[in-house]
């Protein structure tokens, strides 16, 4: 037998077998162009074996598909073979289907081309989808089950917070109630419903919204929509107290809370919440009646205690000018101007407020402006400069502070000037950065002389000074550079 012969009867042998196969073949050349197909196969691309010539087998594959099948034929040599894969097809009609494919290299008549061996796997692949269809709508349905038991749950929780709720605010001693824009009773407590009923023989109910504003006297309307209308344009809470009288001789007080309700960014109603303090306010009426009757008593003490002192002042006064040796009548002077310093004190509580704070600043003014009338000084001559700032002293400061200054300011009226010199005096009172006071009292005269020791004197003033700075638990210190100048750091 010749080999032509052998290999035409090779081929036919092959097409026997291949032609009765349960599952398409295909062979086909690397352009794509159709040599031999199967019974199956013609079934599957739904097309004649009339029509074979015609067709290419690159139609039958989707383009997202087509570059792939073309590049993995390209090197593979003859009885090599490829990876199974799985690819979308489509058949003359053009309606799609998946199938893998097995394709080796092989000659067929002499020619190098392909053999691919397909799977539909379209009915496996749906039933693989469905498969997964049904997972995903076991778990949404479980996923669902698990919502609705846990909304469940919340909302059993909800209605039993909400009754909880409820028992709080029906029990609460405040008056608690919600309104509409329309100022409608939406929500209410019993303790306002009681009050209703009984003020005005009004049943509220649940659920029926009734008109706020008669649940109150016509006088109170007017200023209580306004409440409520502010609360509505401004979109803040409120609160105010509003006098109601039950009758002449009785007044109640409520303090009101005015809270707007919000919904998406706007406003809906007012949460409203009223408190009876009509307990509260006569007790602080009352205290303030106390308070008031007690700062009339305290003045009254310090009036008097500046009228007795002016009287002692008086006194001295008069007997100084009994008295003929001028050293007796400069002491009692001196005297008298401590008493007129002390004087001043009680006199500026007495037309004050504030009896623990004492204008310190105004207080010093006037105490040297006094010193200058005492001892008759010339103010065209002695010149006074202030440089102080506003300060507010106790009395128990007051008064030492003062006595210091009248001391100091006293001594340099009488012996830092003699009678032609010009000069000043400087009084500085300021406060510093560590929470203390800078008392500066200082004169350009001819200083006081070097063999003085302040702290160790007989003289009375200088002594005075040192006690009262102590008193004050002041450090005080002495510059002779230019005149005298006394510093008081307290």
């Amino acid at each position: 037998m010749s080999l032509e012969k052998k290999n035409s009867t090779d081929i036919n042998n092959y097409k026997n077998i291949v032609e009765n196969l349960p599952v398409p073949v295909i062979i086909y050349t690397l352009e794509g162009k159709i040599l031999y197909s199967n019974k199956k196969a013609l079934e599957l691309i739904g097309v004649k074996k009339s029509e074979i010539g015609g067709i290419n087998i690159h139609d039958f594959v989707a383009p997202q598909f087509l570059k792939t099948v073309k590049e993995r034929k390209k090197n593979l040599l003859p009885g090599e073979e490829l990876p199974l894969i799985e690819i979308e097809a489509k058949n003359k009609n053009g309606s799609s289907f998946f199938v893998e494919i097995k394709t080796s290299s092989i000659v067929y008549n002499g020619l190098h081309a392909f053999q691919t061996i397909i799977t539909d796997t379209t009915i496996s692949k749906q039933l693989q989808e469905e498969k997964i269809r049904t997972q995903l709508v076991k778990e949404t349905n479980e996923r669902l089950q698990r919502e609705i038991d846990l909304r469940k749950k919340s909302e059993e929780k909800i209605l039993y917070t909400q009754s909880q709720l409820t028992a709080i605010i029906n029990n609460s001693t405040d008056i608690v109630l919600s309104i509409d824009r329309d100022y409608n009773i939406v929500k209410f407590n019993k303790l306002l419903a009681d009050l209703v009923k009984t003020r005005y023989g009004i049943e509220l109910q649940e659920g029926q919204p009734f008109p706020v504003l008669e649940t109150m006297e016509p006088e109170q309307r007017d200023s209580v929509r306004k409440i409520y209308e502010h609360v509505f344009s401004e979109g803040q809470n409120f609160v105010a107290v509003e006098m109601f009288a039950a009758s002449k001789d009785r007044k109640f007080y409520f303090e009101t809370n005015y809270n707007p309700i919000k919904q998406n960014n706007e406003i809906v109603g007012i949460a409203i919440f009223s408190r009876d303090v009509s307990d509260k306010v006569a007790s602080e009426t009352e205290f303030k009646s106390a308070l008031k009757e007690k700062e009339v008593l305290l003045k009254e003490v310090h009036h008097r205690v500046k009228n007795n002192l002016q009287v002692i002042s008086s006194i001295l006064n008069l007997q100084t000018s009994y008295v003929k040796d001028k050293e007796t009548a400069d002491l009692l002077k001196e005297c008298q101007n401590r008493i007129k310093t002390m004087a001043y004190i009680h006199e500026s509580l007495y037309q004050t407020k504030d009896f623990l704070h004492i204008n310190f600043s105004e207080y010093i003014i006037n105490l040297v402006k006094n010193l200058f009338y005492s001892y008759d000084a010339n103010q065209q001559k002695i010149k006074t400069i202030f440089d102080i700032d506003t300060i507010f002293l106790n009395l128990d400061t007051s008064i030492p502070c003062g006595l210091i200054v009248n001391e100091l300011v006293s001594n340099a009226l009488k012996y830092a000037f003699t009678d032609s010199s010009m000069g000043c005096i400087t009084i500085k009172i300021k406060k510093t950065k560590k929470d203390k006071i800078e008392m500066v009292i200082a004169d350009n005269g001819k200083g006081l002389p070097d063999n003085i020791d302040y702290k160790n004197t007989e003289t009375l003033g200088l002594q005075l000074v040192t006690i009262l700075a102590e008193q004050i638990s002041g450090i005080i210190t002495l510059d002779r550079t230019k005149g005298t100048t006394f510093k008081v750091i307290f």
